[in-house]
């Protein structure tokens, strides 16, 4: 059981990555660096944007907005995670299997924030009925109950 001292102390004294060995969160050297550099960091993690997260080691674009949709339910980005690609795909976007970067990053999250607005829900709103339908993975009927949850496809 992690012992209740602030993850300062942990990083202080190096035991972060022992910490998350024992609670088997797997990537230790990455997260435990990342943890290490968020800490010593001047990031602002109430008002950062992704581009501020993204300076830290391990942490990409899925990585940053995810935490700031989760931290900030109203945020216009999309963290671009397997469900998410694989709802946009079924809705005829070229998109991958796996998490993009770059370009692509952007033009998905575009595409995913107006998927979003048509339906008058939050990106962080469409993410969780997506993630909630989808979590079976009987991937048709996921797709086709996450359709009737919110809305058709967009025609494309």
């Amino acid at each position: 059981m992690i012992e209740a001292m602030g993850i300062g102390s942990w990083i202080a004294k190096e035991q972060l990555e022992s910490k998350l060995r024992e609670a088997r969160t797997g990537n230790y050297f990455k997260i435990s660096k990342a943890f290490s550099e968020i800490v010593s960091s001047m990031v602002n993690l109430k008002e950062c944007q992704p581009a501020d997260l993204e300076s830290i080691y391990g942490i990409g674009p899925k990585t940053a907005r995810f935490f700031i949709i989760w931290t900030r339910p109203n945020a216009r980005v999309a963290a671009l995670d397997v469900h998410i690609l694989r709802w946009l795909s079924a809705r005829g976007y070229n998109a991958p299997r796996q998490t993009p970067t770059g370009k692509k990053y952007a033009e998905l999250e575009t595409i995913f924030l107006a998927e979003a607005d048509k339906r008058d829900l939050t990106p962080q709103r469409l993410d969780e009925i997506i993630w909630k339908t989808g979590s079976n993975y009987d991937q048709q009927k996921s797709f086709d109950s996450v359709s009737s949850l919110v809305g058709a496809t967009n025609g494309n």
